[in-house]
């Protein structure tokens, strides 16, 4: 039983202790400090800029360096109070007058409120004890106890914190049409801060064109005689998007002048829009440089100049309707700030290929830890141009995410994109179109192609795919192409192109294919006229048809030569008066696949010999030659001329054969 009470005990008297603590020392500790710094409660830090000293700074206050060296007694410094200059940091008065009351009223009321605290942390903590005793569950109620501590402090030392440093700005914009842009909120917290360096990270969460944007950032300054040099890095997220990108800047200033510069990458890849229908989108890569400066002598007014450049072939710099290829902008503004809170610009953006935008800007400047009265006196306004009164400025850049555009792809249109082929061939051409909307037509630009002597038909027609011009071939999905001649000593590089469009104006991107003509395999010794002459009556009507026979060197058939076939006549042997014979303009292979070509001539009136020569791809082939005569009578030669039976004999009964003349 003694060890359950003893339990109990222990489960009261530790919290209860642990309240009652901290409540003494801090008693103890405020006592002591009284004793020692009697104005401490009514100071705060406060840094030398360019050209002050103490004894400015303790006239200011109506003090003397004696009694303002006093007020900072507890501090410890790298050299003599006395000598103290830029970028030292010092404890000051709140003002001259109400220090010195402060000071003598707390005087004697800190005592008695020290004790009472230390009697109201007691009270409380018995009260709480009694609770805990009366509840029955002691062991939940000291931890939950313990837990309230803990947290109660922590938020305490918190807003200790931010009490003494840190910068925040408030904006609201309305733009040229008297309409709230957007607002922003924005907060740099010190992280690490001396004299000479100071640490910081800077956050912001702002929403403009129905865009909720977060930044985070980390970033060091770095405080010279006469200027100050730092560099961040940031990220930034577009929550309604989800977009992301990274920044880094580097920053420079001096007493009443600014630059940054700052770089821009994505790190997020391609979405579907939201505002632009069929459109997809993602962060820009880009940069920009900026400048600001104020007038020494009248510090309120102030101006700042910033150029940027974002790269992409769509990119809504000015806005997601003004897309543009790698678009910049010059951005003039001027400023006013009658008082460090409130801050009044006029920004004039303009792009350099024309279009921008006019911004009139209210920001509210609010400082963590600075006295209401000096964010709203006008004489501190100075103060703030300087090199150390923008100490705790927020960085200049551009926390809004500039996003480049492209259409989705809603038709494409492939091919092989290397076609090879004999000279004259035809063969097949079949695309494929992968489209979301019904396929309306494809467009082929097939001028290169008809030049060198070829052309594209759509399949089973047996004509150019259109009635336009030869150059433009509009039609479906199946095409009949036929290659250009082989030049044994010329081009044999051919292109083809085409676009497919649906029926809701989407337009595939350009598809072009190379077309080789390659020369044919015809061997010139086994190839030739079949039969090698002919006899024709010179009626200027009879038509005939002369075949060619093209092999390779195994004897195969060279098929798809036609179009590689040139043939060349010569008339010169012909006699009398009248028209000469004619060649067909058409070469047909005859049947397809059995290298057999046939042409037709017709008789002209002329009697004699005419001979035709065939090339095919620079090659020369045996000449056929016909003969033109009076009659077919005179033509034949009787000793020569014979019955014969196609098949030999005939050895059955019922057997037939063809006898050939």
């Amino acid at each position: 039983k003694w060890v359950a009470w003893a339990n109990i005990f222990a489960q009261v008297a530790f919290p209860v202790a642990a309240a009652f603590t901290p409540a003494v020392a801090t008693a103890k500790s405020e006592h002591q400090v009284r004793e020692t710094q009697p104005h401490t409660g009514q100071t705060q830090p406060y840094r030398l800029s360019a050209g002050e000293s103490v004894k400015t700074v303790a006239k200011r206050h109506g003090l003397s360096v004696t009694e303002l060296k006093k007020l900072n007694q507890q501090r410890t410094f790298h050299k003599p109070f006395a000598k103290l200059g830029a970028g030292d940091e010092i404890d000051v008065p709140h003002s001259a007058s109400d220090a010195l009351l402060a000071d003598s009223l707390k005087a004697t009321t800190d005592a008695p409120a020290t004790e009472n605290s230390a009697e109201r942390w007691l009270a409380s903590t018995a009260s709480q004890a009694a609770s805990m005793l009366k509840s029955g569950n002691m062991v939940d109620n000291a931890k939950n106890q313990l837990r309230n501590m803990a947290v109660g402090e922590a938020n305490q030392a918190v807003r200790d914190w931010l009490q003494r440093y840190g910068n925040v700005k408030i904006q609201a914009n309305v733009d040229d049409r008297g309409r709230l842009d957007g607002s922003q909120f924005d907060m740099l917290l010190p992280l690490y801060d001396t004299a000479k360096h100071l640490t910081f990270t800077q956050f912001g969460l702002r929403h403009i064109d129905s865009r909720t944007t977060a930044n985070v950032g980390l970033g060091q300054r770095h405080f010279f005689d006469d200027g100050m040099f730092g560099y961040n890095a940031f990220l930034d997220h577009d929550i309604t998007r989800d977009h992301t990108r990274f920044g880094i800047g580097a920053e420079y200033a001096r007493d009443f002048m600014k630059f940054a510069a700052n770089g821009y990458f994505r790190a997020s890849g391609w979405k579907d829009g939201k505002k632009l229908t069929e459109y997809e989108e993602r962060p820009a890569n880009g940069f920009d440089l900026r400048a600001e400066g104020y007038i020494p002598t009248y510090p309120q007014l102030g101006g700042k100049l910033t150029y940027e450049q974002y790269f992409g072939n769509e990119v809504g710099l000015l806005s997601e309707k003004q897309r543009q290829k790698n678009p910049a902008a010059f951005t003039l503004g001027v400023n006013y700030t009658p008082i460090p809170l409130v801050t009044l610009g006029l920004d004039r953006r303009q792009s350099a290929s024309g279009g921008g935008d006019t911004l009139f800007n209210l920001g509210l400047n609010y400082e963590i830890g600075t006295p209401w009265s000096k964010q709203i006196d006008p004489d501190a306004v100075a103060f703030k141009r300087t090199l150390q009164g923008g100490r705790y400025d927020l960085v200049d850049r551009n926390n809004q995410i500039v996003l480049e555009y492209r259409k989705k792809i809603l038709i494409r249109l492939m091919m092989e994109p290397r076609i090879i082929g004999r000279g004259g061939a035809i063969i097949p051409l079949n695309v494929t179109v992968s489209t979301k909307h019904q396929l309306k037509d494809i467009v082929w630009d097939t001028s290169n192609l008809v030049s060198g002597g070829g052309k594209l038909e759509a399949a089973g027609t047996g004509a150019p795919a259109d009635s336009l011009a030869a150059e433009t071939v509009r039609g479906g999905t199946h095409y009949l192409l036929t290659l250009p001649p082989y030049q044994a000593e010329g081009n044999n590089t051919y292109s083809l192109s085409g676009v497919a469009y649906d029926t809701q104006g989407n337009a595939s991107e350009r598809v072009e294919a190379q077309i080789l003509v390659t020369a044919s395999a015809v061997n010139p010794a086994g190839s030739g006229f079949e039969p090698a002459n002919k006899s024709m009556v010179a009626d200027g009507k009879t038509q005939t048809v002369i075949r060619l026979k093209l092999t390779d060197k195994n004897g195969k058939p060279v098929s798809g030569a036609a179009g590689s076939i040139s043939l060349t006549d010569d008339k010169s042997k012909l006699t009398g008066d009248g028209k000469d014979p004619l060649l067909g303009t058409e070469i047909k292979e005859v049947p397809e696949g059995s290298g057999i070509y046939e042409v037709t001539a017709t008789a002209g009136t002329k009697r004699g010999k005419w001979t035709i020569k065939p090339t095919v791809d620079g090659h020369e082939l045996p000449s056929t030659v016909i003969d033109f005569g009076d009659s077919l009578a005179n033509m034949i030669d009787t000793d020569q001329t014979k019955f014969e039976p196609d098949n030999g004999t005939l050895n059955k009964e019922n057997e037939e054969t063809d006898i050939v003349l």
